[in-house]
């Protein structure tokens, strides 16, 4: 299975043909329209999201479809690579569209089925197709702000519900390999359900999951923690692992369209 995080998203250049944004970019932006002429003094995108949202929603609104919807025209050619490999499925935590870009600009070998975690029902049939399934679970873009997951109370209120979609992704995560890109897993949904599947042994080294981490740094401490729960570091960029590592795989299964699809 894939998981991707805001740096796989980051090759990727929006309508207006500026790169798709990171957190930190975004935020940035966000304080430009929150507190106008101010110097920015560090604030959390989480606060500013908050902020924005509150007292100027339709500045928000438009900032976000402006920045966060990807141009196919411009999409670097290693994201075909992405997205035709033979996922079982697909999870984000990004609200961005690139999944749909992806599929306007690229001849993919099956349809992607964009689903909102906070918009779409629950339901394990919708994951039993032949499209690629692709989750985001901090919402989408296109359903507006008041459906995506960026703000401090948002995050309080995925923290206080039931969320089945993220339960389901935590039991993926420890059922299938994973290879995931673009995140730090630093999400507090995403420890909530993991602690909620293991209780107190989680907090002991045990390899819970087979996965990998694709990303050109990661940090001592966070590169420890994954260990600890099964997580090998990769230290390349999600372009070079998509020429080095998922190119023979599609290839073959190119030239041997019979052949079992499987990713090793």
């Amino acid at each position: 299975m894939l998981f991707t995080g805001a740096g796989f998203s980051s090759a990727a250049r929006d309508i207006g043909g500026t790169p798709v944004p990171l957190s930190d970019e975004i935020a940035q932006e966000i304080w430009a329209i929150s507190f106008p002429g101010e110097t920015p003094d560090g604030s959390s995108l989480t606060d500013l999201f908050h902020h924005a949202a509150r007292w100027n929603p339709d500045a928000l609104g438009r900032l976000l479809r402006q920045r966060l919807c990807v141009d196919p025209a411009q999409l670097p050619e290693f994201y075909a690579r992405w997205f035709s490999v033979p996922w079982k499925r697909a999870w984000t935590l990004n609200v961005d569209d690139i999944e749909q870009a992806a599929a306007r600009r690229f001849d993919l070998p099956r349809p992607i089925d964009s689903i909102s975690a906070l918009v779409d029902p629950f339901s394990p049939a919708r994951l039993s197709t032949r499209a690629l399934a692709f989750i985001h679970l901090n919402g989408s873009i296109e359903d507006g702000i008041e459906h995506v997951t960026f703000s401090t109370t948002q995050y309080g209120d995925r923290l206080a519900s039931h969320d089945p979609w993220y339960e389901k992704f935590v039991d993926d995560l420890v059922s299938h390999p994973f290879v995931i890109v673009g995140t730090r897993l630093e999400e507090a949904p995403f420890w909530q359900n993991l602690h909620a599947a293991f209780g107190p042994e989680v907090h002991q080294p045990m390899e819970v999951c087979e996965a990998y981490i694709v990303s050109p740094s990661l940090t001592r401490a966070r590169r420890a923690l994954l260990e600890d729960i099964g997580i090998e570091w990769i230290p390349t960029s999600a372009e070079a692992f998509a020429r080095e590592v998922l190119e023979p795989p599609i290839a073959l299964a190119r030239e041997a369209p019979g052949a079992p699809r499987t990713l090793h």
